[in-house]
Order: C-alpha cells, then structure tokens, then sequence
C-alpha cells in the first residue's frame, strides 16, 4: 500500500513537469496546488505540521526541482486574482520551514527574486 502512494506521488511530481514542458504552465500550477502531500494550496490555511519528513525519500528528492518548476511556471503566468501571489508565498513559507534541507542554491536564489 505504500509502494502505491509513493508511485501515486511521484506520478503526479512527473505530471507537472510534462504539463510545464509542453508550454501548459497555469495548468502545472494547478496541479502544484492540488498536491496532497505539499502544503501549497494557496486557499488552504496555513499550517505547521511538518509533513515532509513522512514522505519517502524518492519524493523528497523530487520537491526541490518539483518548487524549480513552480517558481518558473510563476514567472509566465499572469496573476489576475492574487492566487498565483499566494502560490508563491506558500512556496517561499515551505522553503523557508526547510532550510535545514540543504536544497540547491539557486532554488533558494529564485524564492528570493520572486518575492
């Protein structure tokens, strides 16, 4: 049963990549917020728990390029409601809760130039 969500999880992560790659940015951003296992729906309250250390290490290994994504998908998407805004917050937020991840650089070098 956990194989099953791992690969559910990792379906999903590999989703958004093809949607973003095929040009479908505001699409991949909406998957991005629909994941169950990251806390980036900008309508959901914000909450403490720190759910990514329950994720398997396959899936954790995916977040930091998986945010990459987000972030650039972000830049070419025109924000007309202020929910991409808030996308990008709770972006910024999850990283900041993680920055004993040891995440590449430049991911954290993109948070920053985004906000």
């Amino acid at each position: 049963m956990e194989q099953q969500i791992v690969l559910r999880q990792l379906e999903a992560i590999l989703s958004i990549h093809k949607l973003a790659n095929m040009g479908n940015q505001l699409d991949a951003l909406r998957e991005v917020a629909k994941l169950p296992f990251l806390p980036l729906d900008p309508r959901a309250p914000d909450f403490s728990t720190d759910i990514f250390n329950n994720l398997s290490p396959h899936v954790q290994a995916c977040v930091p390029d998986l945010l990459k994504v987000a972030l650039h998908c972000l830049d070419n998407v025109t924000d007309t409601d202020g929910s991409l805004r808030a996308l990008r917050a709770k972006i910024a937020n999850f990283l900041a809760n993680n920055l004993n991840r040891n995440w590449p650089r430049d991911l954290y070098e993109k948070v920053a130039r985004s906000m």
